[in-house]
Order: C-alpha cells, then structure tokens, then sequence
C-alpha cells in the first residue's frame, strides 16, 4: 500500500505555528504603536535627538513592514502545507479503501448454494453502493489533486 502506517500529524503542526505566529504579530504590533506613539512624542516635544529618533522610527517601520512581508510568505507555505498534507491524508483513506476492495474482487468463489449465491450477489450489491459513495470522494480528491499541482 502507499502509505501504510503514515500518521498524517503535519496539518495540525502547521495549524498551531500559524496561531502562534499570528498570535506573536498581533502582541508586537501594540509594541510597535507605542515605540512611534512616544518617538512621536518625543519629536513633538522638540527632543534634542529628533533625527535619531526620526531614522530610528524609519528603521523599526521598515523592520516591522519586512516581517510582515515574511510572515504573509510564510502564512502562504503554512496554508500549501496544510492542503497538500490534508490530501496526502485523504489519499492514504482512499488507498486503504481501495485495498479493501481489491479483497473483495479476488474472492472466486461462486456460491455452491441458493444460499451462497444470494449472499453472494448481496455482497456485490453492497460492493456497487460502495463504490458509488466514494466516487464524489475520488472526483473531489482529483480536484485537489490539479488544484495542488497547478497551485504549486
């Protein structure tokens, strides 16, 4: 099988790094409000070191803007990682599901009664029903599977 015994934990790893981060930037972010709020201050209270304070704010804008720019990359990666593990879960059910099946098909037996022959056709009445549920499973999984490769 392809993915045998792989736990799938990624999605939720990347989950939880997205919160936290996100969590990180919003509690700077009033760090960084009032670093300009009191340079402001300072400034318009003609503060001795008035350009210093000036470049010093540029600087740290210029910082806080580079971060976010990184941080909307990285929440992009987060959010591609999570699809493609979210399909790599959905795939290995898909696989397993299939194995299953495959049992069903290699099964040569006939039904050597009335009896065995009924159950039989009732197992593959169940086997059609069964796969005519996980056909909107497959179709979506395949709609994934081009958005992934064409999303990158």
């Amino acid at each position: 099988r392809l993915f045998s015994g792989q736990a799938v934990f990624l999605p939720y790893v990347c989950l939880l790094c997205t919160r936290y981060v996100q969590g990180e930037m919003e509690a700077r972010q009033i760090n960084f409000a009032s670093a300009k709020a009191t340079g402001d201050d300072m400034k318009s209270a003609s503060h001795y070191a008035a350009e210093d304070i000036d470049d010093a704010l540029e600087k740290l804008d210029g910082e806080r803007q580079l971060l976010s720019e990184l941080w909307d990359k990285r929440q992009a990666e987060f959010s591609q990682c999570l699809d493609w593990q979210v399909f790599l879960r959905d795939l290995a059910q898909m696989d397993s599901w299939l194995g299953k099946q495959e049992a069903t098909l290699e099964n040569k037996e006939l039904g050597e009664s009335f009896d065995a022959a009924d159950g039989l056709l009732k197992a593959h009445s169940h086997f059609e029903n069964s796969v005519a549920a996980q056909e909107a499973k497959i179709t979506e999984l395949e709609k994934r599977a081009k958005k992934l490769a064409t999303e990158g």
